[in-house]
């Protein structure tokens, strides 16, 4: 089951990285109607790169309240074995 979850999780998250790269096609800036070429490439290559970085920064972000990720309480008292 753990391993189902896991091919699952990293299913979801290249499905979103492949979404992510398909923005620069979507959504063309008036910039680009302008360039030919290697210029038009290079240019979407860079906004994909770009994209694909920013994503990639942000899931590496916890999630606010998660519980495995709180600092352990302190013992109080003497030293336990």
């Amino acid at each position: 089951m753990r391993v189902l979850l896991a091919a699952a999780l990293v299913a979801l998250l290249l499905l979103l990285l492949a979404g992510a790269l398909t923005i620069p096609f979507a959504f063309e800036s008036p910039f680009m109607w302008y360039k030919f070429g290697m210029e038009k490439v290079s240019l979407r290559t860079g906004k994909m790169l770009g994209l694909s970085a920013c994503l990639l920064i942000l899931l590496q972000l916890p999630p606010p309240g998660h519980p495995d990720l709180e600092q352990p309480q302190q013992r109080k008292g003497g030293i336990h074995r």
